[in-house]
């Protein structure tokens, strides 16, 4: 006679996204099961194991917290299913900067003054996480003959795809029209910068080259110059730079920590949270980046609701 759970498939994965459903499910694309071409919206929803310390019914317990990016280990309840997975917990990835980084570090960015911190290496361009570009976002681009209006409703979409809220996505994309006007090719040259591309990636301090090696690993390999590349290689630099603060994605995805795109140099200001720790640039521009934000989020929602008027035929 077999009972259930005689046969147990372990698993670790890579969450995605939260429910939306707000039901404790996380969506997890799980190690040797699901391929770079298995799209996110295939992906499981995976329920979650709270502590007995918890009430362990609906309506009473704490809501579990993981966040997108958080790497995960369980079990499926279907067995050689395996559709069904449950999250038993999670384990630490985090990579810290050694004391000798730590004391050589002296700044990076356009007021940064001389640079002597040597950045820890990133991982292998094989284990980032997975980008897609969707093929609307494709067609809008159409091969960089897209206007600047229409380059910042891309950065926008492709954002919120990803899983930031229009007012995240909004404070990252005023970021970036006031880096690089959302031109790839984009270059800014001083005595301590060499700098390129959307997010104006320093390659003085090592910034540029894990972009070219994530366009290097792709099949085929691309361009690292081109818009799209870099697009995905903004979010995968979001979640997995090697420099710790550089990581912004976590906080930006927090819907509870993220409550703004303007407000001043306060860690709720999705603009201010990003110039302070992704690009570490002059915070005297913060105000122009807000009004950059502004311009994106109500463009955004503007054209939102023009592609939902034009879709169901409302007058």
């Amino acid at each position: 006679m077999k009972f259930y759970g005689d046969t147990v498939r372990w698993f670790v994965g890579t969450v995605i996204a939260p429910d939306p459903e707000e039901r404790g499910r996380f969506k997890v694309r799980i190690a040797g099961l699901h391929s770079p071409s298995v799209e996110d919206k295939y992906l499981p929803y995976a329920e979650t194991v709270i502590p007995t310390t918890e009430g362990g019914v609906s309506g009473i317990g704490k809501i579990p917290q993981l966040q997108n990016g958080a790497f995960v280990y369980g079990m499926f309840l279907d067995g050689k299913q395996s559709q069904s997975p449950l999250i038993l917990g999670s384990i630490t990835h985090d990579e810290f900067p050694s004391s000798v980084q730590k004391a050589n570090f002296s700044g990076e960015g356009k007021s940064s003054g001389s640079v002597k911190y040597t950045p820890p290496k990133h991982g292998d361009p094989s284990s980032y996480p997975v980008v897609k570009i969707s093929n609307d976002i494709k067609t809008l681009y159409a091969d960089g003959a897209a206007d600047t209006d229409t380059r910042r409703m891309i950065i926008m979409q492709h954002l919120i795809n990803n899983g930031l809220s229009v007012t995240a996505a909004a404070g990252v994309t005023g970021n970036l029209e006031s880096e690089s006007t959302f031109d790839p090719l984009a270059r800014y040259t001083t005595s301590t910068e060499d700098s390129y591309g959307l997010a104006q990636w320093n390659d003085k301090v090592g910034r540029l080259q894990p972009l070219k090696d994530y366009a290097s690993s792709l099949n085929p390999p691309q361009p690292w110059e081109d818009f799209l590349v870099q697009l995905n290689f903004l979010i995968v630099d979001m979640k997995s730079n090697a420099w710790e603060r550089h990581r912004v994605w976590s906080h930006l995805s927090d819907r509870n920590k993220t409550l703004d795109f303007e407000g001043g140099k306060i860690d709720s200001n999705a603009t201010y949270f990003f110039l302070h720790n992704f690009e570490i640039g002059d915070e005297s521009s913060l105000s122009k980046r807000e009004k950059n934000a502004y311009v994106a989020y109500h463009q955004w929602l503007k054209s939102n609701a023009a592609a939902v008027k034009n879709r169901y035929g409302v007058q």
